[in-house]
């Protein structure tokens, strides 16, 4: 059975959506500036706390759409093992380490996909995808939706 995970996007950014270039741009919690990658959690809910928590007013009416992109069963997924960050791993300044890990998965180019635990629920997963990685087009990425806070 297939593996379904979700990325939310500006509507207007939906046609790029997995470009990478957003991060290539700018470096974030997994990744250095230079990297393409894109960034999706294992739920919908989860992916709406990842894009809308940093931010202050939430009114995401006809700004943002939900994408569902299907990871097949077979597809080579690597993880990163919680037990094995700092213990600070989930500071709003995170530990370089945290980049380093994910320009070693990115560089070495063993897998398209890389699972990470989220900052803000711990217990829950974000995915870090490699849009130049070949096995990218073996995953599905569904037509945007709109999304709809309330």
């Amino acid at each position: 059975m297939s593996r379904t995970i979700w990325r939310i996007s500006q509507k207007k950014q939906a046609p790029r959506a997995f470009s990478g270039e957003g991060c290539r741009r700018r470096g974030g919690r997994w990744h250095s500036q230079g990297m393409k990658i894109v960034y999706a959690s294992a739920t919908l809910s989860l992916a709406a706390l990842e894009t809308f928590f940093p931010m202050e007013i939430i009114d995401a009416r006809d700004l943002y759409v939900a994408i569902a992109i299907e990871l097949p069963d077979d597809l080579q997924i690597e993880r990163v093992d919680k037990t094995k960050l700092p213990a600070n791993w989930r500071a709003t300044f995170a530990p370089s380490i945290l980049t380093k890990i994910g320009l070693e998965w990115y560089q070495a180019r063993r897998s398209a996909v890389l699972i990470v635990p989220s900052a803000i629920i711990p217990v829950e997963s974000n995915y870090l995808i490699n849009p130049q990685h070949k096995d990218f087009a073996r995953i599905r990425i569904y037509p945007p939706q709109p999304f709809l806070l309330v």
